[in-house]
């Protein structure tokens, strides 16, 4: 699980290790943040130095009763766009084919846990201010990942009617298959949309917490990370409890 912005100093996570936190209902909990490790690259492979290898070995060195794998932006929306730039093909079809890989997502999923209990995190909401905001993130991601200029970038985008309103539909359809694809498994699911959307709860469905154009931008996190562990607590009480 991922979340990126201002950390207080008090805060436990950090990116690119192990971190332990504290989670109400667990004995013991860690965070796992691996650059490159997201639902779509955790293929198996003979690389020891891939993320799947190395999501093996720390699932394996922390033995947990429970894993939870959260998905975010690069196994949603932004990979649409990247595949649609990088094959040659609409958006409309890339964003059938990420829908369609979600339940091989969560094979992969249920492997690398090997038989402990399984939560799925869903997708983060959009937070972006607007078309502008979306286009600075996409140009900031896709144009060093595709050898692209700006001004070609731009191009496609206004040929292709990428808007913030179209980025926060093509979210949700990837986030609805991701979360009847869990169900068709019979993996506990939550979502940060039910998990911090009332408006006494600031967090992603607020878009005022959106920053920097490359990431969401979360700052009460520690209020957050708390909010995030009682309703993972909530969901992985059965998979403990078999």
């Amino acid at each position: 699980m991922r979340l990126a912005g201002i950390k207080p100093r008090d805060a436990l996570f950090r990116y690119e290790r192990i971190s332990p936190t504290r989670i109400a209902g667990f004995d013991s909990a860690y965070i796992l943040s691996l650059r490159g490790a997201t639902a779509a690259g955790l293929r198996q492979k003979s690389d020891r130095t891939g993320s799947y290898a190395r999501v093996a070995r720390a699932i394996a060195r922390l033995d947990p009763d429970t894993v939870c794998f959260g998905f975010g932006q690069v196994d949603a929306e932004l990979s649409c766009y990247y595949m649609a730039l990088r094959d040659g093909i609409s958006l409309a079809e890339a964003t059938r084919a990420k829908r369609a890989a979600m339940p091989r997502y969560l094979r992969n999923c249920l492997r690398l846990a090997e038989g402990r209990g399984l939560v799925i995190k869903g997708l983060n909401t959009v937070t972006l201010r607007g078309t502008g905001a979306l286009h600075m993130m996409l140009r900031a991601n896709l144009c060093p990942a595709l050898n692209l200029s700006a001004q070609d970038l731009s191009r496609w985008l206004h040929e292709n009617d990428v808007t913030l309103a179209r980025h926060g539909a093509i979210n949700i359809e990837i986030a609805t298959a991701l979360r009847r694809s869990a169900h068709r498994f019979d993996l506990p699911y939550f979502d940060l949309r039910a998990a911090m959307a009332s408006a006494d709860h600031p967090g992603l469905s607020q878009p005022r917490f959106c920053g920097r154009a490359r990431d969401v931008h979360v700052q009460p996190v520690m209020r957050i990370e708390r909010m995030i562990g009682k309703v993972l607590s909530r969901r992985a009480a059965p998979t403990r409890a078999a």
